[in-house]
């Protein structure tokens, strides 16, 4: 499991080394990020997800599964349902899932997704000042799954969130942060 938490922490550490020309912050947006990060009321959509390319994920590929624009180690998201939204200590995730399910039982046609709502036992929020980034790491109990989650913040209104299940091979998203609707 250590290891796995490694091998994400690096596979963020090389996705974070691209080009700083989209990564630049304004003000505002370091503000901003400040703010919901105080206030614990934000929410994430993400544009891409990267799964650990298995044998299965090839599989999938080469008989036309993915969405456009999408290969086996990163897979389009947009159009498809999903979120991260986070609400004073509680957290609801809904993320598709690709990838390998290890379980000796099964999942039905309805656990495709990596959900969960609730509030997790403990939940750690830190900040590199340095760089003005935030990472919230977790432990969420569903039912049927455990997931260890970890949640960067870019001061640019980015995010990385890494999973490692109990029972799925591990994956990232990508994607953007922006207020929760005062409606939810």
């Amino acid at each position: 499991m250590k290891n796995t938490v490694l091998l994400l922490f690096i596979v963020n550490s090389i996705m974070s080394c691209g080009s700083n020309k989209n990564r630049v912050a304004t003000e505002t947006q370091r503000n901003t990020l400040h703010q919901l990060i105080a206030e614990k009321e934000f929410e994430i959509i993400s544009n891409w997800a990267y799964p650990l390319v298995t044998g299965s994920v090839i599989g999938i590929a080469n008989i036309g599964l993915l969405p456009p624009g999408s290969n086996t180690s990163s897979v389009n998201l947009i159009g498809n349902t999903n979120y991260f939204k986070m609400k004073g200590d509680s957290i609801i995730m809904y993320l598709p899932f690709f990838g390998e399910q290890r379980i000796a039982g099964s999942y039905n046609a309805t656990d495709i997704a990596i959900e969960y709502k609730g509030s997790p036992d403990t939940i750690e929020i830190s900040n590199t000042k340095k760089k003005d980034i935030y990472e919230i790491k977790f432990t969420a109990k569903s039912e049927r799954d455990t997931y260890d989650v970890l949640v960067t913040l870019f001061p640019n209104l980015t995010s990385t969130i890494f999973i490692n299940s109990m029972h799925r091979t591990s994956i990232s998203y990508r994607g953007t942060l922006s207020r929760l609707n005062s409606k939810e």
